[in-house]
């Protein structure tokens, strides 16, 4: 009985003394932190509901504290319409070293634009990368009579291909008073409107030409609302604007009649007086829309731009002209040649064409950890290269957590404030040493800030420290769903880290939502195939509910493609309708090949990162 007591007595002491050291990750409980946290989310509340004394008292109770700068701001936020240049000065000074002093600076300029305090503005501006402040700040010179430097500002505001802010309005009324608004500016506005297809824009600026520039202009704009209008010869003079308009609307008809436009572009090419450039522009474009068709020029070309170069080797490729492509490949100049992509199709080629070369040509690539340098270990058997950087205990050991910067951003963590978190780390990514970037990535892994985690690592340059930027995060879910489903748990993994990094809150801007990023549409519909309960925005953003059914979804779509990762995963993305279109005339074609052939440029970096993530 005794032993017992003594064992039971021994084993409670070890749990209140060891606990500390049972694990490098774990830290002895820390009140006096924890009633700062505390505070400090009583002191926003406060300041928030208009409770000013308890925020101060909070706030002077806080002064020692990591997020007292954060205290100080909402205080500046508070009375910021009120506050003066030297009370704002004032206020930068103490923000200084944090994200907050230009972010309370930026939003100070605004406001006294808002409020038409010229002399002020004028003075105290510092440079805006948002358009309406500047467009006050130009209103501001005007208003203290220094106009010379308010028209410098206008031509790069006015010569954009969309609509600036109503506080731009004044000033570039003044511009056109002054006489500095020529036709000349006002045609590149329209062309840049016209590139971005803002028709309304497009029609706004006419009023702006007179004869003959006018009669060019509405030509212009009726023939990119109306591309068939290039049938009529006689529609288009031959001079500078005409031939621009004429241009336009072949490369637009090209786009839904090739071979008509092409036809048409061989009798105009020689009728009007398009300067050999406009020539090779537009048979570059003829080019490139011939080649996503799959169809090749009949011989070599070396005038030809990268990208044009680029899709025809696509094509040559997907066609399996080994040597077509290997010749176009050749005139690809450098640095366009050294990109990943190419040094893969490069060897891939080579290796098609029996070339004795093909071997170190693959293996120069196969030593990156990319998409492309997957594939080419794939084509030799070989493992693929993973370049792990670790981190060692050394810099977990660094005390780098002291640094005031990262100090804050684990505080902001730990009070759930990821929009100010994030500000902390790339203000971070331009200031620490290496080590001391790696030791705030492990920080942040091991405090289970997983998605934090990964952000921040990209955006310090730690693209090799594997560990952080590839975590096994909701492991138990995951292996769950991938048994449920048979789909490969790291290809699960792989969707999941490229839609949302694992952020089980995520919600994107088309309203997908969770882990797996789910649109309520796609879950009701898959919900109800696989018998699930009815898919809530709540349901949606709990991992246990989100993971297993984008694992159904997923699994839906490799039945549907014959267990094609690439094809399931630009379906994911993109949707089925979507993939199907992609995969019209690709019988035969290789999936790498097949890949690059993707028209969404978003869709198209997806499927790839989603296979080389799946691998790593």
């Amino acid at each position: 009985m005794l032993r017992v007591q003594f064992i039971a007595t021994a084993l409670v002491s070890c749990l209140i003394a060891c606990s500390t050291t049972a694990a490098d990750s774990s830290l002895p409980f820390d009140g006096e932190l924890y009633e700062k946290r505390t505070k400090y989310l009583n002191a926003l509340s406060a300041v928030r509901n208009g409770r000013q004394s308890e925020f101060n008292r909070l706030k002077n109770e806080l002064s020692d504290y990591a997020l007292h700068p954060y205290l100080v701001y909402h205080d500046a936020s508070r009375q910021i319409r009120s506050l003066n240049t030297r009370q704002v000065s004032g206020y930068r000074e103490r923000l200084a070293g944090t994200p907050l002093d230009d972010l309370l600076f930026q939003r100070w300029q605004l406001i006294q634009g808002q409020r038409g305090r010229w002399q002020r503005l004028a003075n105290a501006f510092e440079g805006s990368e948002n358009t309406e402040t500047v467009c006050y700040f130009g209103q501001a010179l005007l208003h203290v009579n220094r106009v010379s430097e308010a028209m410098e500002l206008v031509p790069k505001l006015w010569v954009v291909g969309e609509s600036q802010p109503k506080a731009c309005d004044s000033l570039f009324a003044a511009w056109m008073r002054a006489g500095h608004l020529t036709e000349d500016l006002a045609w590149k506005r329209l062309r840049l409107a016209l590139e971005g297809n803002s028709r309304s824009l497009a029609r706004y600026l006419l009023r702006f030409f007179s004869e003959p520039r006018l009669s060019r202009a509405r030509q212009f704009y009726e023939v990119h609302v109306n591309p068939a209008r290039t049938r009529t010869s006689s529609y288009f003079p031959d001079d500078q604007w005409g031939r621009e308009g004429l241009a336009h609307g072949l490369k637009r008809h090209a786009r839904s009649h090739l071979d008509k436009a092409e036809q048409l572009w061989k009798v105009y090419r020689e009728r009007y007086a398009f300067s050999e450039a406009d020539r090779l522009e537009l048979d570059d474009s003829f080019e490139r829309l011939r080649a996503q068709d799959r169809k090749l020029p009949a011989h070599v070309q070396t005038d030809r731009t990268p990208e044009t170069i680029g899709a025809i080797v696509d094509a040559a490729v997907a066609l399996r002209e080994w040597d077509s492509a290997w010749q176009w490949l050749g005139t690809m100049p450098d640095p366009d040649a050294q990109e990943f992509k190419w040094q893969y199709w490069r060897g891939r080629i080579a290796y098609e064409l029996a070339l004795p070369d093909a071997p170190s040509l693959l293996d120069e690539i196969a030593s990156v950890r990319t998409y492309y340098g997957f594939a080419a270990a794939a084509v030799l058997g070989a493992p693929p290269s993973m370049n792990e950087l670790s981190v060692p205990d050394s810099v977990l050991k660094s005390g780098v957590e002291r640094h005031p910067g990262v100090a804050r951003l684990l505080e902001l963590l730990a009070v759930g404030d990821l929009v100010n978190a994030k500000r902390e780390w790339k203000l971070l990514a331009a200031d620490l040493a290496l080590e001391d970037k790696l030791a705030v990535a492990a920080l942040l892994n091991n405090a289970g800030w997983t998605d934090q985690a990964i952000f921040a690592a990209n955006a310090m340059g730690l693209h090799d420290v594997i560990a952080v930027r590839f975590p096994l995060e909701y492991e138990r879910n995951f292996r769950k769903a991938s048994f449920a489903t048979s789909v490969d748990l790291p290809f699960l993994f792989a969707i999941a880290r490229q839609e949302s990094a694992f952020m089980p809150k995520a919600k994107s801007r088309v309203g997908a939502l969770g882990i797996m990023q789910m649109m309520p549409a796609t879950a009701r519909s898959t919900a109800r195939r696989v018998t699930f309960p009815d898919p809530s925005a709540t349901r949606l953003l709990d991992p246990s509910f989100n993971i297993p059914l984008g694992a159904h979804h997923l699994a839906e779509l490799l039945e549907e493609f014959d267990g094609n990762r690439a094809i399931a995963a630009a379906a994911y993305n993109a949707g089925r309708k979507n993939a199907r279109r992609w995969l019209n005339n690709s019988s035969g074609m290789d999936t790498f090949a097949w890949i690059e052939r993707i028209t969404y440029y978003e869709t198209r970096n997806y499927v790839k990162n989603v296979l080389a993530f799946s691998i790593v």
